[in-house]
């Protein structure tokens, strides 16, 4: 009996320890999934409707080149940014081109590393008709 009282008596000790007031709640949860450095929405300068199927965009640096087309068919979105360079903090040079369009580039963008994940670097290619 004297074991079940010292037992109920330790009970609220080991619950109030677990709720140490030191604890950072604020730490960032890292995750597993796959973030890219560079996300580009496409848009019609005269327009401003979005329009990234067909379009394609090109990432560079002095040591890494990709290329993103989003491909243009009848379930393409237009709505989806053209996205790379996934995990790669650098400086990048950035081409966006699309057929009828003239050629939109951005130079030395920045994409720092953040804690878990690269922090992507959000841009609008805004589009001019080449007609």
């Amino acid at each position: 009996m004297k074991f079940q009282h010292t037992l109920f008596a330790l009970i609220p000790s080991v619950l109030l320890f677990g709720c140490n007031s030191d604890s950072n709640d604020s730490e960032e949860v890292c995750t597993t999934e796959a973030v890219p450095a560079i996300s580009v929405s496409v848009i019609d300068e005269q327009t401003g409707d979005l329009m990234s199927c067909g379009a394609t965009l090109e990432i560079q640096d002095t040591s890494f080149e990709e290329t993103v087309t989003n491909q243009d068919s009848d379930t393409c979105d237009d709505s989806v940014p053209l996205e790379g360079a996934f995990e790669r903090p650098g400086f990048y040079n950035l081409t966006v081109y699309k057929e009828g369009y003239e050629y939109w580039y951005e130079y030395n963008v920045e994409v720092p590393e953040g804690e878990c994940h690269v922090e992507t670097v959000d841009l609008e290619a805004r589009l001019i008709s080449a007609e």
